[in-house]
């Protein structure tokens, strides 16, 4: 596999106070996915021990989902990227509705929502058809064994993400370095809140991808890597490259 993946330390048990009684939406939703994935498993494919621990996983991707989200929608940081004031609150509201959208839908939850395209952007249609099977590596030619070929063919895709990935992270903390007017002080500081983000989005996209797995079948098939977090890693990969080239310039 691809990698070396980021170890991801346990996430603490409580969301953040931000996360709490002034997000509604999103501690009705923590309460309802355990429900969801009991329903999830209607009919009886796994034990109920094996469904404790993708709870237990689900809770703690919130907790590091939203505290991405009050990382990257920081006034702070917000302020120092558009360089004027920024509204925060809507940055908040835009990104957890996407949060939520996406869970509503894949645990078919009401009311139904839409499936995200990234951790920062909603998807208004489903997925073009070919993105169901090996997506781009769907024409991998085959190698000595199943799935092999899928699998190199995302290796190499996903070390191109990675590669373009680091390039956009340099023209970043380089665009921070040579912003003109700030002090020794503004601009250690905003690099430290962008670094902060980009440390909570690297831990959430390996969530993300590996809990994808675990809403198929069968978690652990060789297939899994090509199908399921192989596409994701990819998609979120290239979705925050295109956000920091937006906000920091090609």
């Amino acid at each position: 596999m691809f990698g070396p993946f980021l170890l991801i330390a346990a996430a603490s048990a409580a969301l953040p106070a931000s996360a709490g009684p002034g997000d509604p939406e999103l501690a009705s939703l923590r309460r309802a996915l355990p429900a969801a994935v009991d329903h999830w498993n209607s009919a009886g494919e796994r034990s109920p021990e094996e469904l404790d621990p993708w709870k237990r996983r689900l809770d703690d991707f919130l907790v590091l989902w939203a505290a991405f989200r009050d990382a990257r929608c920081d006034p702070r940081l917000l302020g120092f990227e558009s360089g004027r004031a920024a509204d925060a609150g809507d940055c908040r509201r835009r990104l957890t509705k996407v949060m939520v959208e996406d869970l509503r839908y894949r645990f078919d939850l009401a009311p139904r929502g839409r499936p995200r395209a990234s951790i920062e952007e909603g998807r208004t249609r489903p997925p073009p058809a070919e993105e169901q099977e090996g997506g781009l590596c769907a024409k991998a030619p085959p190698a000595e064994c199943d799935y092999c070929g899928l699998n190199r063919c995302w290796e190499r895709r996903l070390a191109a993400d990675e590669a373009a990935l680091n390039s956009a992270w340099r023209r970043a903390l380089a665009a921070i370095a040579g912003r003109a007017g700030l002090t020794t002080t503004q601009r250690s500081d905003w690099t430290r809140r962008l670094r902060e983000v980009q440390r909570l989005w690297l831990r959430w996209r390996e969530e993300a991808c590996d809990l994808d797995a675990w809403e198929t079948p069968n978690p652990a098939a060789h297939s899994i890597f090509a199908l399921v977090t192989g596409p994701c890693r990819d998609s979120e990969t290239r979705a925050r490259t295109a956000v920091l080239r937006r906000s920091y310039g090609r």
